[in-house]
């Protein structure tokens, strides 16, 4: 039983690990890319992110996975995005966190409950 349970949250922070730097990474290169289209950047992120979540959600269910595990995954998937935000933009990237969480707080904010919604959704589909 420990060992399914910790293989399963090892599973778990990979499809997080996936999901986050695929969508960064490409809503990066949309902002290289862009001249100074931050808005492209928050939208390809936003889609990205959402999806991604959503699809490493189902393969993540496509075992023996109760609701419970909806809201374990919530508890993780979530503040590691916001973590590996604040670690990837302000710490690498030297954005000021002003212009991460304040300038583009409706983006941000758009983009977590995207995260934050996706497993649940896949919750009750699956139930």
């Amino acid at each position: 039983m420990t060992q399914r349970f910790i293989s399963n949250w090892f599973k778990l922070i990979e499809y997080i690990l996936a999901s986050y730097l695929i969508s960064t990474g490409l809503a990066l290169i949309a902002l290289l890319l862009s001249a100074g289209g931050e808005t492209v950047h928050w939208i390809v992120k936003m889609v990205l992110a959402g999806i991604l979540v959503f699809l490493f959600s189902l393969m993540y269910y496509n075992g023996n996975h109760s609701s419970m595990e909806a809201r374990r995954m919530l508890i993780v998937w979530f503040p590691m995005f916001i973590l590996l935000d604040i670690f990837v933009y302000i710490i690498i990237g030297g954005f000021s966190f002003k212009w991460f969480f304040v300038t583009h707080q409706p983006w941000s904010a758009v983009y977590l409950i995207f995260v934050f919604i996706s497993p649940l959704f896949v919750s009750y589909m699956r139930d």
